[in-house]
């Protein structure tokens, strides 16, 4: 057998993109659900030599203080001099706009401190998270092995699930009589809170029936207000879940043509027409495997020809034959992280295949 590594190549023609956010949950989100962030110092063990070194002592002392809560004393701290097996980190998480209950589970950042080179294979020891600011007290606890994602930058990671809440986050108080609607900034615009107020009306116009009830309407050029209807405020979370869940497409159609990327959730929304040029794009650590020479195929020694390759097809028109969504798509099928989906957006963006603006974590490129 022959083996032989190469790369999976995704050929993309002219792409016509249709809006691919779906609800009104993916670009908005209710007044007084704040993001939170959170924070830590920590420390990562288990470096093969690429971390801090034991001789400063703003990192030995953390370090023995470590040991000591683990029952074993160090005398001096010079012993921890020659050490480069663990670095000073500082941790942060978000936690989203909805908020979290005790127990519940968040990726965090970690990124080295002080002199560590890397942090690729190493562990974060038991850390507490504190709130935003001083005094705000414990939120939770964070443990794991840190996940270098981008080998330029090694001196930070990621630890999904690394974070376990010890207390409860409630950033909206209870909703009565009506709520405020906030349009992410990017999909800010008049033609934009207009055209998903009609679609929140629409929608409960086709549920319940009663034509001549407003329930939605432009308060400003990111705000929709919201109305509960009387009947439904003794219980308003179903009604509250089916706004939320409005489709929202033909408003998103109205929009420039962005490609929106949020690094944090893996979230990727696109919308207005966004058209990318003929181009051909190679994925890391993918690999064919061949069988030679090429013999009879039986049940015991069967021919093996394996391939990490994959079209990009679609079901349109021959007119918009090849999609930048079926290119999403295709790389779902190769199980391609969505940091590298985003960094491949990034490539055509760069090399100006991609004739949109592109927005990643809020930001344009």
């Amino acid at each position: 057998m022959l083996r032989r590594t190469a790369a999976a190549a995704l050929v993309l023609l002219l792409s016509v993109l249709p809006a691919s956010a779906g609800t009104v949950r993916e670009i908005a989100r209710i007044a007084g659900e704040e993001q939170l962030v959170l924070r830590g110092v920590g420390i990562v063990y288990g470096l093969n030599g690429t971390g801090d070194s034991g001789k400063d002592l703003l990192v030995a002392r953390p370090l023995a203080e470590a040991l000591k809560a683990n029952g074993i004393e160090v005398p001096s701290l010079d012993e921890l001099g020659r050490s480069r097996a663990a670095a000073l980190v500082m941790i942060s998480a978000q936690i989203p706009p909805g908020g979290a209950l005790t127990g519940d589970q968040f990726p965090v950042t970690v990124a080295a401190l002080h002199s560590a080179t890397s942090l690729v294979g190493g562990e974060l020891y038991i850390a507490p998270i504190m709130g935003p600011i001083r005094g705000s007290g414990l939120y939770g606890f964070a443990q794991g092995r840190v996940v270098v994602q981008d080998a330029d930058n090694p001196t930070t990671g990621r630890i999904d699930g690394g974070l376990r809440m010890t207390r409860d986050v409630v950033t909206t108080g209870p909703i009565t009589g009506s709520f405020d609607l906030i349009l992410k900034p990017e999909f800010a615009g008049w033609g934009v809170v207009d055209l998903v107020s009609a679609e929140i009306n629409q929608q409960y116009h086709l549920t319940t029936r009663r034509l001549d009830e407003i329930v939605a309407e432009p308060a400003s050029d990111r705000i929709i207000r919201v109305r509960i209807p009387e009947n439904e405020r003794q219980r308003p979370a179903g009604f509250i879940a089916d706004v939320l869940a409005t489709e929202v497409r033909s408003a998103m159609r109205r929009l420039p043509a962005r490609v929106v990327c949020d690094t944090q959730t893996g979230a990727i929304l696109i919308t207005g027409d966004v058209r990318v040029s003929p181009v051909a794009i190679t994925h890391k650590h993918l690999s064919i495997s061949t069988v030679f020479p090429v013999v009879p195929p039986t049940p015991a020694e069967p021919r093996i020809q394996e391939s990490r390759w994959v079209g990009v097809e679609t079901e349109a028109t021959e007119a918009e034959s090849t999609r930048l969504q079926d290119l999403l798509d295709a790389m779902d099928r190769l199980d391609v992280d969505v940091g590298d989906q985003i960094q491949i957006l990034r490539m055509l963006h760069s090399a100006g295949k991609l004739h949109g603006e592109l927005i990643i974590n809020g930001a344009g490129q």
